[in-house]
């Protein structure tokens, strides 16, 4: 099930969806309105994004609109990696459903 609930303690929207919480901000762009942007990231290796995971995405927010970026790539220990951080950047574009507003 996909939510997105208000945190009035740190004024941030949070984004419940694949059993995990992720702080979602709004972005502007010149092309397209009502962007959201979250980061998804893991130790040693990148999460893996499949088909049906952007389906969800897509039918929550009513927009087909969605960018999956591999940029997350934090090192870790030179000899072990632990502490690593590797994952993706998510954009979605023209949101017409389920957009967060200010609470």
């Amino acid at each position: 099930m996909v939510s997105i609930t208000y945190k009035h303690s740190t004024n941030t929207h949070m984004l419940h969806i694949w059993g995990k919480d992720f702080t979602i901000h709004t972005r502007l762009h010149y092309k397209f309105k009502n962007n959201i942007e979250f980061e998804w990231s893991e130790m040693y290796e990148a999460p893996q994004i499949s088909f049906a995971m952007l389906t969800e995405l897509s039918e929550f927010f009513g927009t087909k609109e969605i960018d999956v970026d591999n940029s997350i790539n934090s090192p870790g220990c030179e000899t072990c990696d632990y502490g690593s951080s590797y994952g993706h950047v998510i954009t979605v574009y023209n949101i017409t459903q389920n957009y967060p507003s200010g609470d």
